[in-house]
């Protein structure tokens, strides 16, 4: 019983507390059956009445619930218990993904190639319509501005002229029913749900009063803006998806799986999360009234997840008081490398006397006493 899994009675032994196991047949079908019989309960593994995001994918990200343990060793697992293949795929669960998840994809060139422009095109996303458009952190010579504009459009983000009002409405109204991603209305709402209604009028209305002024007489923005969806079709959707195809004979199908709809789901989820995330977990040592935070997990957003900084001094061209090898920030990296070719110059950056005194002032008293910050 002990090496199988199997009890006594006949019944399959959890395995593991979290509910990031589901990815075993038998816990997924003891979940299930959980579900069914206690429903809209504490121990319903996925229970609504915690809330549409625990119920959407919250419940993988944190312990079940004790009384979904107690009642899943009370479910009858004795069908699967005594299926072959069912043992066979919870014994070896681990090689078997190590060589149908992991090995067979080495061999796809369109995996590799997919790796290269997601990271590329994060970065310079970032450094493009967030630090250069929206917030003129730096100035950027021509070729750059239309590298940016290009690999911007390549991620399929709304035309750099939308997104930067709406960004900018955001830090002005932050947190407010103006704000267009508040993440008062919920970390679903910011993470997604945003997109997924209409605006709320004060967003409207505050977008109405936002300088534009600069973008308005940008020649570039103003054509990307003009012909941002057939740019897309061309750079998003095509270009990734006839590159494999043409070059090393991927089929069409996987090249679009692979190059574009993966990479559109990676990289819309790692923006939305500067929205949700960077709002919801971590400390706040440069000013505790604001919801933004120094996020706990900003390595998945490239250096944009040091939130708490930015909405203080979202002119600072890092994004953070830590210099790019002190602290995961790509972008700055990316634009350092610009400012050494020639091709970004007047970088704006917090003088360091200024945000140790803000420190003082409206830090988490907690967080910056204990800190030892190397400041960039």
């Amino acid at each position: 019983a002990g090496r199988t899994g199997y009890g006594r009675t006949g019944h399959i032994k959890p395995k593991c507390p979290y509910s990031c196991c589901w990815h075993l047949v038998v816990e997924c079908c003891r979940d299930h059956r959980v579900h069914h019989r206690f429903s809209d309960i504490d121990a319903d593994p996925h229970n609504i009445t915690r809330g549409f995001f625990f119920a959407h994918m919250g419940w993988l990200m944190c312990r079940k619930h004790p009384d979904v343990i107690e009642q899943g060793k009370l479910v009858d697992m004795s069908d699967l218990a005594a299926n072959p293949v069912i043992s066979l795929q919870r014994k070896f669960y681990v090689p078997l993904v190590a060589l149908i998840w992991a090995a067979f994809p080495i061999f796809n060139l369109s995996w590799p190639y997919d790796k290269t422009i997601n990271p590329v095109e994060c970065n310079i996303r970032h450094c493009g319509v967030h630090r250069l458009w929206c917030h003129r952190t730096y100035k950027a010579k021509p070729v750059l501005q239309y590298l940016l504009a290009f690999l911007y459009v390549l991620a399929f983000q709304d035309n750099i002229y939308k997104w930067s009002r709406d960004h900018r409405v955001h830090h002005k109204c932050a947190d407010t029913d103006a704000d267009p991603y508040s993440i008062k209305r919920g970390f679903f709402f910011a993470h997604i749900g945003w997109l997924l209604c209409r605006k709320h009028p004060s967003v409207i209305a505050q977008g109405h009063t936002i300088d534009m002024s600069d973008l308005d007489h940008d020649p570039l923005v103003q054509f990307e803006r003009r012909y941002h969806v057939p740019l897309a079709l061309v750079l998003w959707g095509a270009m990734p998806t006839l590159v494999p195809w043409y070059f090393w004979g991927e089929s069409l199908s996987a090249a679009w799986f692979i190059c574009v709809m993966y990479r559109y789901t990676y990289t819309l989820n790692s923006t939305w999360c500067i929205n949700s995330a960077a709002h919801y977990w971590g400390d706040k040592p440069y000013d505790k009234h604001i919801e933004a935070t120094e996020c706990t997990i900003r390595h998945v957003m490239m250096g944009e997840g040091f939130h708490n900084y930015h909405h203080t001094y979202p002119w600072d061209y890092s994004m953070s008081e830590y210099g790019p090898i002190d602290a995961f920030n790509p972008a700055t990296m990316f634009i350092d490398l610009f400012a050494r070719l020639g091709w970004a110059y007047d970088m704006r950056r917090a003088p360091r006397d200024v945000v140790k005194q803000r420190m003082k002032r409206t830090g988490q008293p907690n967080v910056t006493a204990k800190t030892n910050r190397k400041v960039y």
